[in-house]
């Protein structure tokens, strides 16, 4: 491209006239064609247009872990242990993902069981609490405490399929 090609020209008086009439037609509304021709003049001599053409070259684009065996090629030719680092990478990571995953699967379960342990654990404390309660004549105290611990138990080992459920549809959303 030629260097003058570069250089910002000053818009014609009579172009920019056109070009505002275009986006306002009653813009020179109430003006005489003396003030309107001084305008024009000085926006002309304010306003600067530059035209810049940028060229993009694309020259090759994939999607995957892995380039094209072309683009590969290439790599090899810079360094060949470029290739075996390339073909190597999403290896590792599929690895490091996969291992991940089952490290918070296992985690996950874990927490669920101590959960419940604790829970079950609970609710027989109080259900043989109640029971003891109305052992010793005291019913209404008895019925209470067991009842928590009934519905304790209940709610554990219920409200965690609900749980469940309500997870596995979040997760396919």
């Amino acid at each position: 491209m030629p260097a003058s090609d570069n250089i910002p020209s000053s818009p014609k008086p009579k172009n920019l006239e056109v070009q505002l009439l275009e986006k306002n037609p009653h813009l020179f509304a109430g003006l005489s064609n003396t003030k309107k021709r001084k305008l024009l003049n000085s926006l002309s001599e304010i306003m600067e247009l530059e035209i810049y053409q940028e060229v993009t070259q694309h020259s090759s684009s994939f999607s995957g872990p892995l380039p094209p065996p072309e683009v590969l090629q290439q790599y090899i030719e810079v360094n060949p242990d470029f290739a075996q680092l390339i073909v190597q990478m999403p290896i590792d990571e599929q690895k490091y993902s996969h291992q991940r995953d089952a490290k918070i699967i296992d985690k996950s379960f874990e927490a669920k069981k101590r959960g419940q342990t604790f829970a079950f654990a609970i609710a027989i404390t109080a259900i043989v609490g109640g029971v003891a309660c109305i052992l010793l004549n005291h019913e209404i105290a008895g019925g209470i405490v067991s009842g928590f611990g009934l519905t304790g138990l209940a709610a554990q080992f219920l409200g965690n399929s609900e749980k469940s459920r309500k997870n596995k549809e979040e997760l396919n959303n």
